[in-house]
């Protein structure tokens, strides 16, 4: 017997969303968050996670189309 593969209505949404940012040209790659992020605080130490909400704040002002999920996603990436 094979286990129940139906998807769940918030992983439904979830891609519903994604692709409705993509095709209205708000969809913004996590990499290209980190890519920015990184790029502008060169030599500098990374933050810590003390520092993730001026991080939080940080992305989010200049990637007003990412979803929480996504920038919670280069936080992670982001700080040690």
């Amino acid at each position: 017997m094979e286990p129940d593969n139906t998807p769940k209505p918030a992983d439904i949404e979830y891609c519903l969303d994604i692709v409705d940012r993509m095709l209205s040209g708000r969809h913004v790659p996590v990499n290209q968050m980190v890519d920015l992020y990184q790029s502008r605080d060169k030599g500098s130490e990374p933050p810590t996670a003390r520092e993730r909400p001026q991080v939080r704040q940080s992305l989010a002002e200049n990637f007003l189309g990412a979803s929480s999920s996504e920038i919670e996603e280069a936080i992670a990436q982001i700080t040690i």
